[in-house]
């Protein structure tokens, strides 16, 4: 027995070198893959757009889940409705909604983006921007604009602006001179900017090219609502998680951060205007018994 047991642990390691020498003869061709396999992981690690995602969680009022609005529904139990349904499928609705996106979009001046020049992929300005672009004034003929413009600083006081591209809406659009001065009114048909040097930034505007993009509001607001998610975190809860997802972290924060605040104070201005009406109706009433 011990005879045929080292018969066969010997066979199986005459198995296994045999297996090995042949894959051994091909090493130059692991080597070759094993070179590219890495080359590629680091060209895309290096220039690839990187994605973060940013969350953030809010309570909704909800009548099934205690508060004010569950005792007054138990009006409708009793067939009576009470006129104040706020349940969360309907808060999720409405924190998806274009208006109140559209209304975060202008806010944060979103449609307006400043791209820096790069060897291989050009970054997003957000926070840390060199300049600053005032349009005005901000018409709906404004937000229905697609615009590139390449901004070249000539020197501390100057800089230099040239239409890169235009569309049917943007044909108005064009500037009547190349060189101007920070903070002189650029004039053209149908809105106006002045541009202006963040001396706090930590990027200078003469370092680099910097491409202004102006976009318009309803591609901004598509775009978004696409990479917005709201989310309950469970059935029977009336927490919701609102996550989206942009290659630039800030902005995304910032953008949850002024949507869940405008989404408060929309909430806040509907419930005083149902308080107001609320209490006319009962003074006419006692009005009326008087």
């Amino acid at each position: 027995m011990e005879r045929n047991s080292s018969n066969e642990n010997h066979n199986r390691e005459f198995q296994l070198r045999n297996f090995i020498d042949q894959y051994l003869v091909h090493w130059k061709w692991f080597l070759i893959g094993t070179l590219i396999s890495l080359s590629v992981a680091f060209v895309y690690l290096r220039y690839s757009t990187p994605q973060y995602k940013a969350t953030a969680i809010i309570l909704v009022k909800d009548e099934k889940k205690g508060g004010m609005l569950s005792e007054l529904s138990v009006f409708a139990d009793m067939g009576i409705e009470s006129g104040l349904k706020n349940n969360v499928d309907n808060e999720i609705e409405i924190l998806k909604s274009r208006t109140l996106l559209e209304n975060t979009v202008k806010k944060l001046h979103l449609n307006v983006s400043l791209f820096a020049k790069g060897k291989i992929i050009n970054p997003e300005m957000f926070k840390e921007k060199p300049i600053t672009i005032h349009f005005f004034p901000k018409s709906s003929q404004f937000y229905e604009t697609d615009l590139i413009l390449q901004f070249v600083e000539i020197s501390p006081n100057t800089f230099q602006l040239e239409n890169q591209f235009q569309n049917e809406n943007s044909k108005g659009n064009i500037l009547n001179k190349k060189e101007f001065q920070y903070g002189e009114l650029i004039v053209t048909q149908n809105w106006n900017l002045i541009i202006t040097k963040n001396l706090n930034s930590k990027f200078k505007a003469s370092n680099r090219d910097i491409t202004i993009e102006l976009n318009t509001i309803d591609n901004v607001v598509d775009d978004f609502r696409k990479r917005l998610n709201v989310n309950p975190l469970s059935k029977t809860s009336s927490v919701v998680e609102l996550s989206l997802i942009d290659p630039v972290y800030e902005k995304a924060e910032a953008f949850l951060d002024n949507l869940i605040q405008i989404y408060n104070q929309d909430a806040i201005t509907d419930k005083n205007q149902i308080s107001e009406n609320t209490s006319k109706f009962i003074a006419e009433r006692l009005q009326l018994i008087t």
